[in-house]
């Protein structure tokens, strides 16, 4: 009786000891899953944004409309390297250069996904205009999700390492 009983809180510890362990990585997916929306919805934003403006908008954008629309495509995207960063530090690894490899692999995915997005949307300007009698303006979105790609390269690494020795001085 006292084998048995030994046996069943035995089970009992192993299978909540699993179910809580399934239940960390369904969080961490979920929040990471997150955590790439955030990070990708603002350039994408832009780009469509853009796209349909140099569709339909008789005068092109100003530089001024240019340069604000990067802008909150890219802070959107800082603030998501951000979130990632404190998700990092939190759930694998609080090493400064961990960090940052690891913000830059994310950057890396998220960069590929923009440059497939600007083809798709380049697509679509060039299909509306070959439709269209409107003079070709050339596409301006494919433009901007280069750029947010590139930004995005460049400031992930940056971001993590500013998080790392900001962190590591309190």
């Amino acid at each position: 009786m006292i084998l048995f009983r030994k046996v069943e809180l035995e089970k009992q510890r192993t299978s909540t000891t699993v179910r809580k362990e399934i239940e960390k990585w369904i969080g961490e997916t979920v929040f990471l899953f997150f955590i790439v929306g955030v990070t990708i919805i603002a350039p994408l934003s832009v780009g469509i944004y853009a796209s349909v403006q140099n569709l339909v908008a008789t005068p092109n954008l100003s530089l001024g409309d240019m340069v604000g629309m990067y802008l909150v495509g890219l802070s959107g995207m800082v603030f998501g390297v951000i979130l990632f960063v404190f998700y990092d530090r939190h759930y694998f690894s609080k090493h400064t250069r961990t960090n940052m490899i690891h913000s830059l692999l994310l950057a890396t995915g998220l960069s590929l996904l923009l440059v497939f997005s600007a083809y798709v949307i380049y697509g679509f300007e060039d299909a509306a205009l070959s439709i269209t009698l409107l003079p070709s303006k050339g596409s301006i979105g494919w433009l901007f999700m280069t750029l947010h790609a590139v930004s995005l390269l460049i400031s992930a690494p940056v971001i993590a390492y500013g998080i790392g020795k900001l962190a590591k001085s309190h």
